[in-house]
This record gives structure tokens, C-alpha cells and sequence, in this order.
């Protein structure tokens, strides 16, 4: 009967790696010739799609699939393995893996495996096992809670007309392109009484050091943006009170009946900032990364 390993151990990971039975069935394309690396579908006994891998043919009779490292995502390739005639073979005997498989086992974020998977270099190879950090700053009331919500498609910061509603760094993951990004958001800058307030603000001066990019708020009519320092982005807010030129980096409040042109000049921020940090964007559509 036919056998599997894990090669990775059982821990809960962006990235497994799985030693199979070279079966053509099991996967949506032909299986690549060996030492070479193709993006695949497993599929199930029923052809369904279990999950999206790398697969790597080692030799004519054994391949090599990095999977999504999910515990359930696991257990959901096991079941279709063993539906299809594959058991487990443990526990895993040593087995000696390439520095680029163990890379890509340690590997983050989706688009970088594949771009692993292709042989690519470049400056996004430091975030092959890391998670970059957004910062967001700017002057109270100058939209940064919005945009951190618009961001992540849901409510995870207050938002308020009244100035210091942000007091603390509010922090969540999100996902574009097929990478993922640290947002953080932060305590309005201005002079105040308020000592929670103030120590917000020291807070998150302290946190700009050891963060990879500050995006800038700066509202429309708060008179001209400022210059960008080194490692900022400047973003021009509430481009809607006033006019912008259109080279410039901007975002409307979607609640002013913007919906449609804050989705999209949310996803021209989202893709300049990927651009700034090295990454490049995933094609999800066409499976590839240009």
C-alpha cells in the first residue's frame, strides 16, 4: 500500500511539508519532472480541491507538496489521502531537505512560496519568514481609524468625531496579494492635558523605531502635506473636503457615499505600500506573481 510523511513537524505553521507517492490522480496538472518545482492542486478521491501546494517531483515514484500547515488543513489532506489509498507512515524518519525547502517551510506569506517555488530572487526574500509592520500615524481626527478599519474590512477601532478616541496601539493582520501585512493603529498627535492620551503618544513614537513603514496621515484641508521622512509614507485624508492632484496618495471617508472610489484608492494604498516594502503582487486570478 501506498505511504506518506509529514516532514515538518505537527505544530501549527503557515507551511508543511509532506512526502507523498508520485500519483498523477492526486493532483489538478501533470506532476513536474524531477527537481522540479510546479504550483498544484491536491485534489481528493471525489476531485475535489483539497488545498493549493507546491509540489516538487523527487524522483519517479515520490514527490514532495508543500501545503498550507493548518492543523484542520491537515487533517482535511490526510482524509484525502487515505481515501485514496495512502496511509501514514510515522513518525518521520530524518530526511535531509534543501536550505530552499526549509525556507520554504518557514515561509510567511503565500506569494513568497511561490515565488520560492520559481526559483526567484529579489528584496522581497526578506519577508519569506517575516511579517512587515504598517504603522499608522498622524494628527487627531485625521482619519487614521478609519482607514485602519476600511483596511481590514471590518470595526476594530473606535472611530469619533471627538479628538483622542485612540488612546492605546491597536494592532490586527490583514492579507493583499497573497501577502500579509501588521496593521497598527495609533493615537491621534496633538498637544493635550489628557495624560493617557499623552502616553499614547509616547507609545506609539517609541513603536515607529521598530516598525517597517509609517503611513502619514494628513487631512485635506489641514493645508499642505507635509515630506515624507525616511520610511514614510505620506497619505493625503479626507481627499473628498478638498482638491488633491491626483498624483498624490490619497483616501476618502467611504460614510460620505464614496464607497466605490475609497475601494479603489484603497487598493491603490494597499498595492503602493506592498511596491515600498520589495513585494510583488500576486496575480490570484492567473496564479502567478509578475
Amino acid at each position: 500500500m501506498s505511504r506518506y510523511r509529514w516532514l515538518s513537524g505537527p505544530d501549527p505553521a503557515a507551511i508543511a511539508l509532506l512526502r507523498m507517492p508520485a500519483r498523477g490522480p492526486c493532483f489538478d496538472r501533470p506532476l513536474p519532472a524531477p527537481g522540479v518545482a510546479r504550483f498544484a492542486c491536491l485534489l481528493g478521491s471525489d476531485g475535489e480541491v483539497v488545498d493549493e501546494v507546491v509540489v516538487q517531483r523527487l524522483s519517479e515514484d515520490a514527490c514532495m507538496v508543500a501545503c498550507h500547515g493548518g492543523p484542520g488543513q491537515r487533517q482535511a489532506i490526510e482524509r484525502a489521502l487515505a481515501a485514496g489509498g495512502i496511509t501514514s507512515d510515522q513518525p518521520v524518519a530524518p530526511v535531509d531537505l534543501s536550505e530552499d525547502w526549509r525556507r520554504m517551510a518557514a515561509c510567511q506569506h503565500p506569494a513568497a512560496v511561490r515565488l520560492l517555488a520559481s526559483g526567484a530572487s529579489g528584496s522581497w526574500l526578506r519577508w519569506v519568514d517575516r511579517i512587515p509592520t504598517v504603522l499608522i500615524v498622524g494628527p487627531s481626527n485625521a482619519g487614521k481609524s478609519t482607514l485602519f478599519n476600511l483596511w481590514l474590512g471590518n470595526q476594530r477601532s473606535l472611530t469619533s468625531e471627538r479628538a483622542g478616541t485612540t488612546r492605546d496601539l491597536v494592532s490586527a493582520l490583514t492579507s493583499a496579494h497573497g501577502w500579509h501585512l501588521r496593521l497598527v493603529d495609533s493615537a491621534g498627535e496633538r498637544e493635550t492635558d489628557d495624560q493617557l492620551e499623552t502616553a499614547g503618544q509616547s507609545l506609539a513614537r517609541e513603536h515607529s523605531a521598530r516598525v517597517d513603514i509609517i503611513l502619514r496621515c494628513h487631512p485635506a484641508n489641514a493645508g499642505p502635506a507635509p515630506q515624507p521622512a525616511d520610511g514614510e509614507m505620506v497619505l493625503i485624508t479626507k481627499a473628498d473636503l478638498a482638491e488633491v492632484p491626483a498624483t498624490q496618495l490619497q483616501m476618502v471617508d467611504p460614510a460620505h457615499g464614496a464607497e466605490a472610489r475609497s475601494a479603489a484608492l484603497l487598493d491603490s494604498l494597499v498595492k503602493k505600500v506592498l511596491v515600498r516594502l520589495g513585494m510583488p503582487l500576486f496575480d490570484a486570478a492567473a496564479g502567478s506573481v509578475p
